[in-house]
C-alpha cells in the first residue's frame, strides 16, 4: 500500500529557507529517505504496522475470498474449509475490526530550487514530525556563508 503523508510548507522570509513539516507517526529515521532529484526534494520511506496488525493483516490475506465464485470454487476444490466448518472451529488468529491507519510505503515531492544539493537540506524527526529546511535561493545562501560570522553582542569575528 502506498500514501502521501499529510504535510505543511512554510516560507520563512526572516531566514530566507523554506520549511517542510511532514506527519509521520510511528516512522524510524532509518526508515526515512530524503534526494534531491530533477529539480525535486523526494522524501520516501515506509511505515511498519506493530506486530499484532500485521498477523491481523496476514490472516485476512488468506481467509476467504471476498469475490463469492472464487470461493466457491476454492470450496469446491477442498482448498478451503466452508462456513459451517469455520463456524464451529472459530480461527484463532487476530482479525482487524476496524482498519483505518497507513501502513506501507509512502513518498513525496517537492520542488525546489535550481542548485539546491543534499548538503544544503537539514532533516530532523522527532515526535513522529519530519522538518525538513532548505534555502529558497541557494546562491545568496553561498554568499552569507562565505561572510565570516560576527558575534551579536560585541561586533567581533566569532572564533
Amino acid at each position: 500500500m502506498r500514501f502521501t503523508p499529510r504535510m505543511d510548507l512554510v516560507d520563512d522570509p526572516i531566514t530566507n529557507t523554506r520549511i517542510a513539516i511532514f506527519e509521520l507517526p510511528g516512522i524510524k529515521t532509518a526508515d526515512v529517505s530524503l534526494q534531491i532529484q530533477r529539480g525535486n526534494l523526494v522524501i520516501t520511506g515506509e511505515r511498519r504496522p506493530p506486530p499484532a496488525v500485521q498477523k491481523a493483516l496476514e490472516a485476512a490475506r488468506t481467509s476467504l475470498s471476498r469475490n463469492p465464485v472464487a470461493a466457491a470454487n476454492s470450496i469446491a476444490a477442498g482448498d478451503m474449509a466452508d462456513d459451517s466448518e469455520s463456524l464451529s472451529n472459530p480461527s484463532p488468529n487476530p482479525s482487524l475490526a476496524f482498519h483505518e491507519l497507513r501502513f506501507g510505503q509512502f513518498g513525496r515531492a517537492i520542488p525546489v530550487p535550481e542548485g539546491i544539493k543534499e548538503s544544503d537540506v537539514t532533516a530532523a524527526l522527532q515526535d513522529g514530525m519530519l522538518t525538513v529546511t532548505w534555502p529558497k535561493n541557494p546562491a545568496a545562501r553561498s554568499v552569507q556563508s562565505a561572510t565570516p560570522p560576527v558575534s551579536p553582542i560585541t561586533g567581533t569575528v566569532a572564533q
